[in-house]
């Protein structure tokens, strides 16, 4: 196993620890917690209403480990095709030798090409439906328990993301007209 992959899983490692570290603390909080092995009186769907935000944090990591293990695959497929070519006596070629030296930069070279074609107009939907969906919490609040400014704020913050990602992908745009990639 490489070095990144080894610090890719520890990374997700600590972060599922921390996710069921702040579960159990919020169910012992909302429990009570005064017995150790008690059961909460709530159901699967109580549970999923409240702590449903614990899914990005959890697919975020999950999406990293198969990077990483993607990431090893591709470099161990290179490390053999290395190996034939020096069991043939011949030269590898420079483009998998750069490969296997910086794989990281080779990647991102190959999706700087795409640019914001890459993703197209997935961040600014997004950001901009969650900004219409705060919005919306913010007038017809869910739950009583919220602060009246946080629906608002974070509104507010996704609608500046939404308007950070059209204005970055339309500058790319713009410069890469003005310089076409070669």
């Amino acid at each position: 196993m490489s070095k990144t992959m080894r610090a890719g899983a520890g990374g997700v490692t600590l972060v599922l620890t921390a996710l069921l570290a702040m579960t159990g603390a919020a169910l012992a909080q909302q429990t009570g917690g005064s017995e150790m092995g008690a059961v909460p009186p709530h159901d699967f769907w109580w549970l999923f209403n409240r702590y449903w935000w614990l899914l990005f944090p959890l697919g975020w990591a999950i999406g990293q480990l198969v990077k990483n293990i993607l990431r090893h695959k591709r470099a161990q497929a290179a490390l053999e095709v290395l190996q034939s070519y020096a069991a043939q006596g011949k030269e590898p070629p420079a483009e998998l030798v750069a490969v296997l030296r910086q794989p990281e930069q080779v990647e991102a070279r190959r999706n700087r090409i795409g640019g914001y074609r890459h993703y197209g107009w997935v961040p600014v939907f997004l950001f901009g439906a969650l900004a219409c969906g705060f919005a919306l919490m913010a007038v017809f609040p869910p739950d009583k328990g919220i602060p009246v400014a946080v629906m608002p704020f974070v509104a507010l913050l996704m609608a500046g993301l939404c308007i950070g990602n059209l204005v970055a992908m339309k500058a790319q745009q713009k410069d890469q007209e003005r310089n076409p990639p070669q």
